[in-house]
């Protein structure tokens, strides 16, 4: 019940964990001066799918338990 109860946690955590490294993207997109409007479609799907792998490297991979 406990395992369980953790991995809710983990999940419910990881959200925020994955818009805030979108957040972090579109932090640094600006700063380059490169405006999100002017992405394409294949670029933003390959930063959002590196967000969430990375989300899901952090949150559910044993390399930081």
């Amino acid at each position: 019940m406990l395992n369980e109860r953790k991995h809710q946690a983990w999940n419910f955590w990881s959200a925020f964990v994955f818009f805030g490294a979108v957040l972090l993207v579109g932090h640094f997109l600006k700063r380059e001066g490169i405006d999100i409007r002017d992405l394409t479609m294949k670029e933003a799907v390959l930063v959002i799918l590196a967000s969430y792998r990375m989300t899901r490297i952090l949150v559910f991979e044993k390399i930081l338990k």
